[in-house]
């Protein structure tokens, strides 16, 4: 018959094992990466901008633009089904769009603060403007990332994020 505490060492060294493994950086991303993700609400309708039923809406999806200071156009606009938080029976599009940051335009954040404007087009005559003040600097895989990221929209602050590369708000239009 075995001591009890014979199984004790060999499960307390494979845990001990586990816990000293060395960090793995293979699957992180980094500014590149970053994305504002946006719920867009129409306060004059009362309804999310693109609602799952397009028909409830003026605005169409693929007239949806993104621009940095009138120079940069987004392509990397993507579109995603949510649940209406008001009614579980409806859903809406949140739209995301990435980067964020601009390497090597962007650059300069890692040593100072930046701010820019992004602006947002959803048809022919209505816009909106983000603005985002944020510094970077590198997670421990040497990954960019937002030290702090503030997105602002008409003087009021939407989001504010530290010690990452993405965010995820609401927008009333």
């Amino acid at each position: 018959m075995r001591k009890p505490g014979f199984f004790i060492i060999p499960i307390f060294a494979v845990l001990s094992i586990k816990c000293n493994k060395p960090l793995d950086c293979g699957d992180t991303v980094g500014l590149e990466s970053s994305t504002l993700g946006i719920s867009i609400f129409n306060t004059i309708s009362n309804d999310y901008m693109y609602p799952q039923d397009e028909f409830r809406s003026g605005f169409k999806k693929d007239s949806f633009q993104v621009y940095t200071d009138g120079t940069r156009s987004f392509n990397g606009i993507n579109f995603y089904l949510k649940t209406d938080p008001r009614n579980s029976t409806n859903a809406y599009y949140a739209v995301s769009f990435s980067p964020i940051f601009f390497i090597p335009e962007d650059n300069e954040a890692f040593n100072q603060e930046k701010t820019k404007k992004i602006y947002l087009k959803y048809n022919y005559n209505t816009l909106d403007t983000l603005t985002l003040v944020f510094k970077a600097n590198k997670d421990k895989c040497g990954k960019g990332q937002y030290e702090y990221l503030k997105v602002y929209h008409r003087g009021n602050l939407l989001s504010s994020i530290s010690n990452t590369y993405y965010t995820v708000f609401n927008l009333n239009h």
